[in-house]
């Protein structure tokens, strides 16, 4: 019973003796199938069609008190056309102890 023991030991410490002789092979096995993931998945590049853009606030602060002028939105949506831009997405997000008060707003602008 405790050579059984004492072989299982012996066992795992010599797997784990070589699993730091032979790091170096898991790590390039482990690259060569991220490279043949990336080859078969196609690029990952993100499209340059898509700007998100965050207004915290302290941006909000800066161009007035909440609930901001709707001739602000106007502004930014006629200077936005201008570029061509197809679809602008707007989120508002408010903390919930301050339920009159947006925090966030974060704008998804799509040029096609």
């Amino acid at each position: 019973m405790k050579n059984r023991l004492l072989i299982k030991i012996g066992l795992v410490v010599i797997a784990i003796g070589l699993l730091f002789v032979f790091h170096k092979i898991t790590d390039s096995v482990d690259s060569f199938m991220s490279e043949k993931l990336k080859t078969i998945s196609g690029e990952s590049d993100p499209d340059s069609n898509i700007v998100i853009i965050e207004i915290n606030s302290a941006d909000i602060e800066q161009i007035g008190p909440w609930p901001i002028k709707r001739s602000y939105y106007a502004l930014l949506i006629q200077n936005l056309n201008r570029y061509k831009v197809k679809i602008i997405g707007f989120a508002m997000a408010a903390m919930p102890s301050m339920s009159t008060k947006v925090t966030s707003i974060v704008l998804l602008i799509i040029f096609l």
